[in-house]
């Protein structure tokens, strides 16, 4: 009888469902011929689960009966299951399940398959400052103003709108402020991953230096003009912008070469 009472509660542990019918006990116990005094009987619940303190962690025999129950999609143990995980060798000893029991092994004992993994290597504190120094968020910033300002500036002088001009011009002007930022957090990560100043970086950071200091140019070849800039200047500014646009896009092609490969 107290085989019965603790087994019920091994059954709920397995199954995730209570088992109020003591069919399923009985069905266990004459499979295997169980007895209250055999050493299986005496294990009870330790034959699915390692403590009885905490019904979470299961033996692997546990594991197994468990997983044979949600294979069949049934909360139900039945003769099937029983048999299907009694030919099992679930701890690796190199007898079935089936073969422990009825030699009065509780196969739920330790073996081979129930070897602990070597513990994971310690994961290393997280940084404030992740491996890629902010970059890939600051440095799109520079490219969608730049991009942005040399439409306004285009539509300005189609519609000959100077208040689109002078938005242009302040797109213009903080694209060139955050491109410093993005040269700055781009060495930044080349520095905190360690990466070599040469191949496809070297020639990212390049034009992206590059570019960086023509938006300069670009700005100040504008300030206090907007539309008042002379033809000349004018030519000059948007060649320098159609320059730089085409470093830009390509700096950005070498910078996702790097990272995404060719």
């Amino acid at each position: 009888m107290r085989f019965r009472i603790v087994f019920a509660l091994v059954l709920m542990g397995v199954s995730g469902s209570v088992f109020a019918k003591s069919e399923f006990f009985d069905l266990f116990m004459s499979t295997y011929k169980i007895s209250d005094s055999s050493a299986v009987g005496q294990k009870a619940c330790l034959n699915c689960h390692v403590t009885e303190d905490d019904y979470t962690k299961m033996t692997s025999y546990g594991r197994d009966l468990k997983k044979g129950l949600a294979d069949a999609g049934t909360n139900a143990l039945n003769a099937t299951i029983l048999k299907t995980v009694g030919a099992l060798d679930s701890n690796g000893s190199g007898k079935t399940n089936e073969q422990k029991i009825l030699a009065g092994i509780s196969p739920g004992d330790p073996g081979p398959a129930d070897a602990k993994a070597p513990a994971p290597a310690p994961k290393p504190e997280k940084s404030l400052i992740p491996k890629n120094f902010f970059h890939p968020a600051v440095v799109h910033f520079p490219i969608g103003l730049f991009i942005a300002g040399l439409l306004l500036d285009g539509l300005g002088i189609f519609f000959k709108k100077p208040t689109l001009l002078i938005a242009g011009w302040y797109n213009v002007l903080f694209a060139a402020v955050s491109s410093m930022g993005g040269v700055f957090t781009g060495f930044g990560a080349m520095y905190v991953q360690k990466i070599p100043f040469k191949g496809l970086i070297f020639q990212h950071m390049g034009l992206a230096l590059t570019s960086a200091f023509l938006m300069m140019m670009m700005v100040t070849l504008r300030v206090h003009r907007h539309e008042k800039m002379h033809l000349p200047t004018r030519i000059v500014y948007f060649g320098l912008a159609i320059v730089c646009f085409a470093l830009i896009s390509y700096a950005g092609h070498l910078g996702g070469a790097f990272v995404y490969g060719e």
